[in-house]
């Protein structure tokens, strides 16, 4: 979607009823500040959004857990109707977010559909008390895994513990306690079928020295050693959690750098060392994608590419065509004609229902260029016009079996990336040549075969004088 001014606005609700008291308070302060807008056109939609929004607010009466994102404005590209829409965050949101401008705010939800397993980062928080597990990606909240609930005897100090039996029935309790815990770590964060560990960080907290015991203890799994970060924390439980989370931020958007920085190293060795196996620019990996060659779909966050979603028509005795179809479906009398179908009538829906066909456009004069192709020929129904990297999130996985990565960071590689090559590119899975590039080489071919038989001509001409 596309605004003018700052005219499209963003809310993202954690999942408490808290939350949409603090959310309410902080629309009526940006509607008394909306007042003072010069413009009067974007003063309005402004105003109207924000209530329209207030007002969706008001008639939730129940917040699932992982929160509500809410999304209102006016999108120019398709006239002057307000749109609003809500959807749940397929993670838990961590705080509310409030956010306007000419696009919509979906950083959040691109983060968490770019983040996977392997990618999280998982706590071991570790008291006398109980042992928290829990994993996040570094967008969501923590999600927590597992906990055990124990009563040891307060820890004793070291030189009382030295004089003590190693058999002692205090220190054999410890040790199954933590034994446990290294037990439920590695079937937790642990992939035995790939011998992997499936977070990126571990981090394992407590405010007394069982975590020393747990991070040192023989049992736990190889593949964890290597990832392991200690901290100090004053509490255990559930505050604990929220302290270590506090205090592990840094360390999870340095793991997301040095993730991110990786995919496009191994993207610029493969250009490097040109082994065919990648594509560059919108057109080429389109081709890439949807023949199923690409194995890793490379995206800039802040891309501008936009996909069509059209509608295959099938018209019956050439009574429906694409001009009317559209403008039934404006005025709503689609609805009610599909609701009003017999059951019995196996094949009405064929009037004005069929495939759905995925067109992508590199820039405004390609978009204006397809949809007036489309208008022209008749034979699809254009339903929206959403930003490719939604596409890609949403379907590419599912429709071509494309892994998709966003770039967030402006570090230097994704400067050259987001510049050289346009914010998209990808890997394949096999070297691969676009259509352009055959039909190129087939265009060399006539040409070298034609002047063969031309100098062949010549060398029989003149043999023969």
């Amino acid at each position: 979607a596309k605004g003018s001014g700052t005219t499209l606005i963003s809310i993202y609700i954690p999942g408490k009823m808290s939350h949409l008291s603090i959310m309410t308070k902080k629309i009526t302060e940006e509607l008394s500040v909306s007042s003072c807008i010069k413009s009067r056109v974007t003063r309005q939609r402004v105003g109207n959004a924000l209530r329209s929004i207030n007002q969706k607010i008001k008639s939730i009466k129940r917040i699932q857990k992982n929160g509500v994102a809410i999304f209102c404005g006016v999108d120019i590209s398709q006239g002057t109707k307000q749109t609003l829409m809500t959807l749940t965050p397929p993670e838990p949101l961590v705080s509310p977010v409030y956010s306007c401008g000419s696009q919509f705010n979906l950083s959040p939800l691109i983060a968490m559909a770019n983040s996977n397993n392997d990618e999280s980062v998982g706590f071991v928080i570790i008291s006398g008390e109980k042992t928290i597990f829990a994993t996040t990606s570094g967008i969501g909240a923590p999600i927590i895994l597992k906990t055990n609930t124990v009563r040891l005897p307060k820890k004793q100090r070291e030189e009382v513990k030295a004089l003590l039996d190693s058999n002692d029935s205090v220190f054999n309790e410890r040790k199954a306690y933590v034994s446990k815990a290294v037990d439920d770590v590695n079937s937790l964060f642990v992939n035995w079928r790939e011998n992997k560990a499936k977070c990126s960080v571990l981090v394992i907290g407590g405010p007394g020295p069982l975590k020393q015991d747990l991070a040192k203890n023989l049992k736990l799994a190889q593949e964890l050693k290597d990832k392991i970060v200690s901290v100090e924390l004053s509490y255990g439980g559930r505050m604990g959690l929220r302290e270590a989370v506090d205090k592990s931020l840094k360390m999870v958007q340095n793991a997301s750098y040095l993730r991110e920085r990786k995919l496009l190293e191994n993207l610029f060795t493969e250009i490097s060392r040109d082994t065919g196996r990648f594509t560059l620019g919108p057109h080429d990996t389109w081709e890439a994608v949807s023949s199923g060659a690409s194995k890793i779909l490379i995206l800039d966050a802040d891309s501008k590419y936009e996909t069509l979603v059209c509608e295959k028509i099938k018209k019956k005795n050439g009574k429906k065509d694409a001009k009317s179809l559209k403008n039934e479906r404006k005025r709503g009398a689609l609805e009610e004609e599909m609701n009003s179908k017999k059951p019995n009538r196996k094949d009405s829906e064929q009037d004005f229902k069929g495939e759905t066909v995925y067109i992508h456009t590199a820039s405004v004069k390609e978009k204006a260029l397809r949809l007036q192709k489309i208008e022209d020929e008749g034979s699809l129904c254009v339903h929206e016009v959403i930003p490719f990297i939604e596409w890609a999130i949403e379907f590419a996985k599912s429709l071509h079996g494309v892994e998709v990565k966003v770039v967030n960071r402006g570090f230097d590689l994704a400067k050259q990336f987001r510049e050289g090559f346009g914010g998209i590119a990808s890997i394949t899975r096999y070297q691969f040549r676009t259509t352009a590039s055959y039909e190129n080489t087939f265009e060399a071919d006539d040409d070298s075969s034609s002047s063969s038989s031309d100098s062949e001509d010549e060398d029989i001409d003149a043999f023969f004088d």
